[in-house]
C-alpha cells in the first residue's frame, strides 16, 4: 500500500496527458489532442514551460484506490493538497532512463505502465474511476560509485573492512531523508552475477514510504532485479545475501538522481475533460 503525498498544487499537464492517453485507448479516440494543443486549453494555459523540456527520462506510475475506501465517493478538489494521505495500492510503474521526447515518453509509458507491468494484470476500463497517475521527471543524475573508477580505499587483505568502506562511501552520497521527500535521492544500481547483468531502480518515495535504510534499499533493489531470472524466494534470498556480503565484487555502478513529481486523480482528470465538452 502506498501512502501518497502529491507535491504539485495545480492540475499538472503531465499526469493529465497520461490519463488522457489511457482514456482514449479505452474509448478509441482516433484524433486525440497533442500535448501542445492541450496546453492551449484550460486550465493548462500557463504551463507552456512544462512542455518545452525537450527530451527527458521519466517514469509513469498508476495507483488504485484501496478497496476499503473505494466506496467513499466524496468530491475531490482540484487542489492536490486536498488529497494528501489518501491510501492507494500500486497498480503499475514503468519508465525509462533514456531521454525521450516528452510527449512521446508520456504517451508510451502511460500505456506500458498500465498494460505491460508484469507484476500486475492489465488495467481495465472499470478501474479508471479508482486510479491516480503520478509522473516522475528524472533529473540531476550523479554516479556515486563505479567499480572501475571509485576509490573507496580498498583493503584487499581485509574483506570486511573493504565492505564497510563500500557502505560508508554509499551512505555519504546517497541521502534518504524521511522528512524531506524533495531532497531524497532516487537510486539505480547495476550489478553482475556470474555473467548476467542486472539493474534496478527505486524512485525517491519508495525508500521514504517503506522506511528503508541504506542496506534494506540495496537488499530490495537486488531482489527486484534478480526476480527477472529467479522466481523462488529461497534462491532470491540466498543470492542477495551473497551479493550484500561482498558488494564490491558484484556491484558495478550506483547512480543517484532527483525526481520532479506530479500527480492527478481520475476525478480531477474527468472534471477538466467534462468542462471542455460543455
Amino acid at each position: 500500500m502506498v501512502t501518497e503525498t502529491v507535491v504539485d498544487k495545480e492540475i499538472n499537464i503531465y499526469p493529465f496527458f497520461c490519463f488522457y492517453t489511457l482514456y482514449n485507448k479505452f474509448f478509441k479516440n482516433n484524433k486525440p489532442l497533442t500535448l501542445k494543443e492541450i496546453c492551449n486549453k484550460s486550465p493548462f494555459e500557463n504551463q507552456s514551460d512544462k512542455i518545452s523540456l525537450g527530451k527527458v527520462p521519466l517514469f509513469v506510475t498508476w495507483l488504485k484506490k484501496d478497496t476499503l475506501i473505494q466506496e467513499d465517493d466524496r468530491e475531490e478538489s482540484e487542489s492536490a493538497s486536498d488529497i494528501e494521505d489518501t491510501d492507494y495500492d500500486l497498480r503499475g510503474c514503468i519508465g525509462t532512463f533514456s531521454r525521450l521526447d516528452l510527449e512521446e515518453g508520456l504517451r508510451e509509458y502511460a500505456l506500458i505502465a498500465a498494460f505491460n507491468d508484469t507484476r500486475f494484470p492489465i488495467i481495465k476500463y472499470d478501474e479508471l474511476k479508482y486510479l491516480k497517475c503520478k509522473v516522475s521527471i528524472l533529473q540531476d543524475f550523479k554516479i556515486i560509485y563505479d567499480k572501475t573508477m571509485t576509490d573507496t580505499r580498498m583493503h584487499p587483505l581485509h574483506a570486511q573492512r573493504d565492505t564497510n568502506n563500500f557502505w560508508s562511501h554509499i551512505d555519504r552520497n546517497f541521502h534518504i531523508l524521511p522528512d524531506d521527500l524533495q531532497e531524497t535521492n532516487g537510486i539505480e544500481i547495476k550489478f553482475t552475477y556470474y555473467t548476467s547483468k542486472y539493474s534496478s531502480t527505486f524512485l525517491p518515495e519508495v525508500m521514504v514510504e517503506n522506511d528503508f535504510d541504506l542496506e534494506e534499499t540495496f537488499d530490495h533493489l537486488i531482489k527486484k532485479a534478480l526476480s527477472r531470472d529467479y522466481t523462488k524466494s529461497d534462491d532470491l534470498s540466498l543470492i542477495t545475501k551473497v551479493i550484500m556480503r561482498n558488494p564490491k565484487e558484484y556491484i558495478d555502478k550506483v547512480i543517484v538522481y532527483k525526481s520532479a513529481k506530479s500527480g492527478l486523480t481520475y476525478k480531477q482528470f474527468k472534471k477538466v475533460l467534462d468542462n471542455w465538452e460543455l
